[in-house]
């Protein structure tokens, strides 16, 4: 809905019915007040067949930055990137629109960005925040330290929120006493909560002058990086 600046006398208000389902519910279930109703025949037999394409699966306008930082250096011109994917030219206004995940893919191949392709091949659905609305107070609870407002762990910040909050919780501990005078240590990874997965134990081999876990072969001959 548009509010329409008056040139004299009351506010007005036009109501955009955009796309194919949409707008064959408004004619059949509305229609149009008057003489003017007959053009509704008219409009659903234009619609009959006409294949529906919301284009809401988009990625945001913001990609463009990223398009244009890949094109240059290229040595390509605007003309011709725009005709490489299948667009007639239309200048700076071929950036007003957020590209469907198709278009992007085309121009992540013409242009060989990984970063591009992996937005358009992604599963990540965007939508656009219309408003914020508070919902009261509520109870809610944390965990803290005094002073940091966080968990320092060695001189390492990590998260404070508790584990009723959290996707995955892994614990990592020795099996017995272990010998961590040795650079190179058996650890065991055990996952205790997992919410799109299973838990269970994973050994591990972890390797100081590394400062990286390895996973441990069937006959711990070789060890694999993390």
């Amino acid at each position: 809905m548009r509010t329409v600046p008056p040139t004299r006398g009351r506010i007005g208000y036009t109501v955009d019915v955009s796309g194919v389902s949409d707008q064959m519910r408004f004619l059949e279930g509305i229609g149009v007040h008057g003489s003017r109703a007959a053009n509704c025949g008219l409009a659903l037999a234009r619609l009959v067949g006409v294949a529906s394409n919301p284009n809401v699966d988009t990625i945001p306008l913001q990609v463009w930055r990223s398009v244009r930082l890949a094109t240059s250096g290229r040595g390509l011109s605007e003309r011709a990137l725009q005709s490489a994917v299948g667009s007639h030219y239309a200048g700076s206004s071929f950036y007003d629109h957020a590209p469907s995940r198709p278009r992007l893919a085309k121009l992540a191949d013409v242009l060989e960005d990984p970063n591009l392709q992996d937005l358009a091949t992604g599963d990540l659905v965007w939508d656009r925040v219309v408003a914020i609305e508070p919902l009261g107070e509520e109870m809610v609870y944390d965990a803290t330290v005094l002073g940091t407002h966080n968990f320092i762990a060695d001189g390492i910040v990590v998260h404070n929120s508790i584990e009723q909050d959290a996707d995955v919780v892994i614990f990592l501990y020795r099996d017995g006493e272990g010998t961590p005078e040795s650079d190179v240590e058996l650890i065991k990874a055990k996952i205790a909560k997992h919410r799109n997965g299973p838990i269970g134990e994973v050994p591990l081999q972890f390797r100081k002058a590394n400062t990286r876990f390895y996973t441990v072969a069937a006959r711990e001959t070789e060890a694999v990086a993390y």
